[in-house]
């Protein structure tokens, strides 16, 4: 039948072998209070697919990060606070070798943070801001329209709004 298969060099980034991901996370709570401080990581090999052989040199992605979550739940007011950060180097081998990145080794690190308020659980909202800075290259951050760089570089900061009512 037509269409991509699991294993088909259409697919992109397929992953090769296994991909473990780790998590350690401690909690506490008291009265109307919880907090949750923890760590996770990721270690995978892939292939970029995408029309290329699925064989041969592969894309190594390791992770690690740091959370942190405050929450107080009262009978009027509900407030969140969360942070992480990541920290991703990339030895990117098969991409090299395939004409998709000009540098082998890579950084990507992220920071995200987020506080969420609502009042008797009927209105309130969020406001966060995420910032993503890493290594410049100009074949991975190459221009395209919508999802291209502008300057071959992953770089860029934001933030996020949003109002609710239930």
């Amino acid at each position: 039948t037509g269409g991509s298969h699991p294993l088909d060099s259409t697919q992109a980034n397929v992953v090769h072998a296994a991909a473990p991901y780790w998590r350690v996370a401690y909690e506490q709570r008291w009265d109307r209070h919880s907090l949750e401080i923890g760590a996770y990581g990721l270690t995978a090999h892939d292939q970029p697919g995408n029309g290329k052989p699925l064989s041969g040199p592969t894309d190594k992605y390791r992770d690690a990060a740091v959370d942190a979550q405050y929450q107080f739940i009262g009978e009027d007011h509900l407030f969140t606070a969360l942070a992480t950060y990541i920290d991703e180097h990339q030895t990117l081998n098969a991409s090299v070798a395939d004409g998709l990145a000009a540098n082998v080794d890579n950084d990507l690190k992220t920071i995200k943070l987020t506080g969420e308020y609502y009042y008797r659980r009927k209105i309130g909202g969020s406001v966060g801001y995420f910032s993503i800075t890493g290594s410049s290259d100009p074949l991975l951050y190459a221009a395209a329209a919508v999802t291209g760089s502008a300057n071959f570089s992953p770089d860029t900061a934001g933030y996020v709004a949003e109002v609710n009512y239930l």
